[in-house]
């Protein structure tokens, strides 16, 4: 099945079954079509083009690489035709119409041709837009006493890696009952802003026209057309160039970074460093910012985000500094999360660690005790430790006498 078929008609063709709520829902959408506003059908839509000097593209003119073309029906006596070029970029879609439109049969009929192209994404594009431009020239509207409405609309299909990325109607023109609407030959110019452009990522981008009139079966001998009763005049849609572009993409690349620290004691801080820069195309900006570090500790970065770095700049110096948790003897481990504010799923992980040293301990007599602990009071210390430091300061005039002893003996025993 094409493209078109496996998504589109979910979206535009009305499947009427033979129960009641199916049909009453009919009649409500019907109801509601026709008090809402016709849109003029000399509306030019253009969307905003990304404002850069560092813009590129690339263009697709005809021949184009695909064509899809067809049409449907749940009504008896209608009929469609259309034509599909890929060679010159034209759609012709010459008539769809409903003849002799008799009570209760409501339903529709529609045409749509398509034109497509491929490709292999040669680089990355951040804030990428495709372009349509061509022009359009047909007649819209059924004919006197019809009760229902025609549309006439352009949009366009994206897909990535044969995924679905991406579907938007850039144009629609809509005429209820009996309105007839003669667009004369326009000029179109469309700008459309898709989700992303990724280097080697393949690429099929459609260009579509749907025409589809819509009865609610109370009008018995009518008929509506695109075009139908006005045979000396062309109705066509040509498409001239499809254009994919976008910002040249910075792309943020993590040169070196310093993030491990080994027995930093609690409360003393640590430093450190992490080494960016821009390695994406010449002429581009890298936005960036730290947005994750861990839980554990007090953390600062210097600075923490940054903008406009360009790839002739070089490598960028964040300054990184962790004062270390009020645990002993303990290790921590995390990430750091850095990013390209504008493309955020060019990220990187950075591992980090943190230990604190053991508590430091001093022998006495084949007996150990720790050192001043900074929760004990000055009372408490005291109290707890005189004995040994007493004891120690006995041993110490005992040793030092032996010494002495030892020292007279030699003299005396070696003049």
């Amino acid at each position: 099945m094409s493209r078109i078929d496996k998504n589109l008609l979910n979206n535009f063709l009305f499947k009427i079954g033979g129960d009641k709520t199916k049909k009453g829902l009919l009649v409500i959408l019907i109801v509601a079509i026709m008090i809402y506003p016709v849109v003029n059908a000399n509306v030019y839509c253009k969307k905003n083009r990304p404002e850069s000097n560092t813009l590129s593209y690339i263009q697709f003119v005809p021949p184009y690489d695909m064509k899809d073309e067809g049409g449907g029906t749940n009504m008896e006596k209608s009929e469609y035709w259309y034509s599909v070029d890929k060679t010159t970029g034209l759609i012709k879609i010459v008539a769809v119409c409903a003849h002799n439109v008799l009570h209760p049969q409501p339903g529709e009929v529609f045409a749509y041709g398509g034109l497509g192209v491929d490709v292999v994404a040669p680089r990355t594009f951040s804030n990428p837009y495709v372009e349509f431009i061509g022009e359009y020239n047909g007649i819209l509207g059924p004919q006197p006493g019809f009760a229902g409405y025609s549309d006439f609309c352009l949009y366009t299909a994206i897909w990535e890696d044969d995924q679905l990325l991406f579907e938007e109607t850039f144009l629609d023109i809509h005429s209820n009952n009996d309105q007839v609407i003669k667009t004369g030959t326009k000029p179109f110019d469309f700008v459309i802003n898709f989700p992303r452009f990724k280097q080697s990522r393949h690429y099929t981008i459609w260009f579509y026209a749907w025409v589809s009139i819509h009865s609610n079966g109370d009008t018995p001998g009518a008929t509506a057309d695109f075009g139908f009763h006005f045979p000396t005049e062309d109705r066509y849609i040509s498409l001239k160039k499809i254009i994919v572009g976008g910002k040249e993409a910075s792309d943020l690349h993590v040169v070196s970074y310093l993030l491990s620290w080994s027995g930093i004691s609690p409360g003393e801080t640590g430093s450190g460093f992490i080494q960016i820069e821009n390695a994406g195309d010449k002429g581009s900006d890298l936005d960036w910012e730290i947005y994750g570090w861990p839980d554990w500790g007090s953390w600062s970065f210097n600075p923490k985000s940054g903008s406009n770095l360009k790839p002739e700049d070089g490598v960028f110096t964040i300054d990184v500094k962790v004062k270390a948790p009020n645990e002993e003897n303990k290790a921590f481990h995390g990430s750091i999360l850095i990013r390209n504010k504008n493309n955020l799923s060019d990220a990187e992980v950075l591992s980090t660690s943190l230990t604190t040293p053991k508590p430091i301990i001093y022998p006495i007599e084949n007996r150990w005790y720790e050192v001043i602990n900074p929760k004990l009071s000055y009372f408490s210390y005291w109290k707890k430790f005189t004995p040994y430091i007493l004891l120690d300061f006995l041993h110490q005039l005992f040793m030092k006498a032996r010494m002495i002893d030892n020292l007279k003996g030699s003299w005396l025993t070696n003049p």
